[in-house]
């Protein structure tokens, strides 16, 4: 058995959580829209544990990571936020729906392409804790 597929079904547990919780809130289940968020936050500590443990890390891990982590913590609580607090606000609204999202991806591509760049601390907020926030 290829040892890679362990991480990565912690990875795709955080997109499906995200995803799970973008469906929640289209449905005005923002409470279980929030629970998706935290769980997509358990899921996503402990892919890179489990890959670093198993010895498998590599750039494919840290790529799904990543799009997983846009969903998770991008998406879903901007899109939570948006139907629980601005729906209904006109297309003002959608300003701080795109603005979360696209600056999560953004801080996730600085994040990827920075890693050489390894000080023991975390410039900016990281999108996980961002999300959780927002949820």
């Amino acid at each position: 058995m290829n040892k890679s597929i362990i991480p990565n079904l912690f990875t795709s547990a955080n997109l499906a959580f995200g995803v799970l919780g973008i469906t929640f809130s289209a449905t005005g289940n923002t409470f279980y829209a929030a629970i998706c968020v935290l769980l997509s936050l358990v899921a996503d500590g402990l892919d890179g544990r489990v890959a670093r443990a198993l010895g498998v890390a590599g750039p494919m891990g840290r790529e799904l990571d990543s799009l997983s982590d846009v969903v998770g913590f991008g998406v879903a609580p901007a899109y939570m936020l948006y139907m629980k607090e601005l729906y209904g606000l006109g297309w003002i609204a959608y300003v701080p729906l795109l603005v979360f999202a696209v600056l999560g991806a953004f801080r996730l591509a600085r994040f990827n392409i920075k890693t050489d760049e390894v000080h023991g601390y975390f410039e900016g907020l990281p999108i996980p804790a961002a999300g959780c926030l927002a949820a």
